[in-house]
């Protein structure tokens, strides 16, 4: 298990490095070839949108058929082939058609990599597992924003988006030649397209109204309360980069180095801890904790009077960030049937996802509107009503 778990972890690495780096630089690419602030906000938005709409059906796919090693190496094989074909294209409309195509290949990837760390932990060590994933995707954030940030400002941003590319081609090699079963429980059938438009026939236009895991244990207030929180934290980071360069005066390598820094923190030190922490205090206070800290944060950028002041807040960041995702994948898979964990997933990435998709579009078209910083604030407003969603509505899973 231990070695399925390290090789799980160093694909998850490189798959973070390869998908961040991308919705980091290329708004910032396409900005400088012309493009307004809408379209600039379409290239993150597009993205969310497939992913939004495939996360889920991905995940009941790996479900169905049991080969959740298939759908992370394909993820990152397409992943690389489209990350090639972005870095030689200058025309703004058509990167943001690519980063569309790049969701609905990349949503292939998480649902199934948390179904199998949740299947190789158990419950008593799930947050502890859940800490050590979150913590290489924030590792792989890290570099991807740092590396990106440094080949933008001395290469070209081309060579950072061909630098993502290579991460993900080496990491489908990792999974392929390394990964052995990791899946446990997992009902198999065979494989053809008849079966896929049956499995996804009866799971999205059902016969009967039973009610489904999604109710209960109120999943879908927490999917709810997730979606306005990626919409309010996506509207910003969408034009963060922009916001950095344009309104704070920072260089390429300063913006990348100001995003690595949330991430290097929360990968080194703040994941594991809010993982294991979501073993000790319970799955509800870290969410609350990530939600009122989400809102703190996003007051602060609006008010910080140059890039340095960012540098602060980014400590704050990496903190509440761990303990959300912690706290919401241990609490997923707490209430989730074996057997529907990927599905259960996928309805999670869906909902950061599709508040990606809502929030880049709608960041854009405030901030075009009202500007950067008056967008911020606004934005802020929307976890903290979130925070007293979850207070109210969800309950505590762990048991002691």
């Amino acid at each position: 298990m231990r070695r399925g778990f390290a090789t799980v972890i160093t694909t998850n690495l490189m798959y973070s490095f390869a998908t961040f780096l991308p919705l980091v630089i290329l708004p910032l690419y396409v900005n400088r070839l012309g493009a307004s602030l809408v379209v600039t906000g379409l290239v993150i938005s597009f993205y969310y949108i497939t992913t939004t709409i495939f996360s889920v059906v991905w995940g009941v796919l790996s479900d169905a058929f049991g080969k959740r090693k298939i759908f992370l190496s394909s993820s990152l094989i397409g992943c690389a082939i489209v990350l090639f074909i972005t870095s030689i294209v200058e025309v703004p409309i058509i990167v943001v058609l690519l980063m569309a195509l790049f969701g609905f290949i990349a949503s292939a990837f998480r649902p199934a990599v948390l179904a199998i760390v949740g299947s190789l932990a158990s419950t008593g060590e799930r947050g502890k597992f859940f800490g050590f994933l979150t913590a290489s995707t924030s590792l792989g954030y890290a570099i991807g924003s740092f590396s990106g940030g440094f080949v933008a400002q001395y290469i070209s941003i081309q060579m950072s988006v061909v630098l993502a590319a290579i991460l993900a081609g080496s990491g489908a090699i990792i999974s392929l030649i390394f990964l052995r079963r990791v899946d446990s429980k997992v009902i198999s059938v065979p494989l053809n397209p008849r079966q896929v438009f049956s499995i996804l026939k009866r799971k999205f236009i059902p016969t009967n109204v039973s009610e489904s895991y999604v109710k209960q244990g109120n999943l879908h207030v927490l999917f709810s309360v997730t979606f306005i929180r990626y919409i309010s934290f996506w509207g910003i980071w969408t034009l963060f980069a922009v916001y950095l360069s344009t309104i704070l005066g920072a260089s390429d390598f300063w913006v990348g180095i100001l995003i690595a820094i949330n991430f290097v923190l929360a990968g080194a030190f703040f994941q594991p801890l809010a993982g294991k922490l979501c073993d000790i205090i319970g799955r509800k206070p870290m969410i609350l904790v990530g939600l009122a800290g989400t809102s703190m944060v996003e007051i602060f950028y609006a008010l910080s009077p140059n890039f340095l002041w960012i540098i602060p807040t980014q400590f704050l960041l990496a903190f509440t960030f761990s303990c959300l995702e912690n706290g919401n994948n241990c609490y997923v898979t707490d209430v989730t049937p074996e057997t529907q964990r990927a599905e259960a997933m996928g309805l999670l990435t869906t909902c950061i996802f599709g508040g990606g998709a809502v929030g880049g579009l709608l960041g854009g078209i405030i901030a075009q509107i009202v500007g950067m910083q008056v967008m911020f604030l606004l934005m802020s407003i929307l976890p903290a009503v979130g925070f007293f969603v979850v207070l109210i509505k969800i309950k505590e899973t762990l048991k002691r």
